[in-house]
């Protein structure tokens, strides 16, 4: 729920039904409210020592003043365990569902909501552990590395990698290609262990261009 906000209403200034290029603004129109929802229901199993999948099923609804929007998605995806060392793949698909228009919309605009389509996206990823932490090994080393297709927008690559100390130090870096502007990515943390309680410490680095820096710190508990 994002609350009440300040309308300000934009008319544009006709003489004779012809527009004069010109613009009235009126300010303090009263107020608006928008929100956003999703409920939705996950299963996953794991089918064979080496294939895991699941799927997503959920409701959404977007709400702009007097304007809804509302529809259903499914996302699927799958983790496969190659067999070849510590080398997996993962496929989701994301946001699959029928395009969608505004249920209601302001009289003033007079003209119909153009049909919106989903956000469908599909997302190959594989990760392989260079350093392996069996057989007492305190090192564990991995990369990984994400193609991403989404139907609104230019195919993206992630590359990652992450190095921890007997799972206790962790040190992190990343590229993101093909963004606006987003680029290099660097992080680190740190998990203290208890006997019934883990406590992490992170910290992020982003690099987003005309956006500045971007640091980013969490902290997170596990039972």
């Amino acid at each position: 729920d994002y609350g009440d906000m300040i309308r300000n209403e934009y008319n544009e200034v006709f003489d004779n039904g012809v527009s004069t290029g010109r613009a009235e603004i009126a300010l303090d129109q009263g107020t608006f409210g928008a929100h956003d929802l999703a409920i939705g229901l996950t299963y996953s199993r794991q089918v064979t020592d080496q294939l895991q999948i699941g799927g997503n099923l959920r409701y959404v609804e977007e709400k702009l003043d007097d304007a809804t929007a509302a529809n259903w998605a499914l996302d699927i995806g799958t983790v496969f365990h190659t067999g070849l060392k510590s080398f997996r793949i993962a496929m989701v698909g994301r946001n699959f569902g029928p395009d969608v228009n505004f249920a209601e919309y302001d009289e003033r605009i007079q003209l119909e909501p153009a049909s919106v389509k989903m956000p469908m996206s599909f997302n190959l990823g594989c990760a392989y552990d260079i350093l392996e932490n069996v057989d007492g090994n305190p090192h564990l080393w991995t990369v990984a590395a994400e193609f991403i297709h989404p139907n609104d927008g230019p195919e993206k690559v992630n590359i990652g990698t992450e190095y921890s100390f007997q799972d206790f130090l962790s040190l992190r870096g990343g590229y993101r290609f093909n963004y606006d502007e987003e680029g290099l990515t660097l992080g680190g943390g740190i998990k203290v262990k208890t006997s019934s309680l883990a406590v992490s410490f992170n910290y992020s680095y982003w690099a987003f261009g005309v956006l500045g820096d971007v640091n980013m710190f969490s902290i997170g508990l596990g039972l």
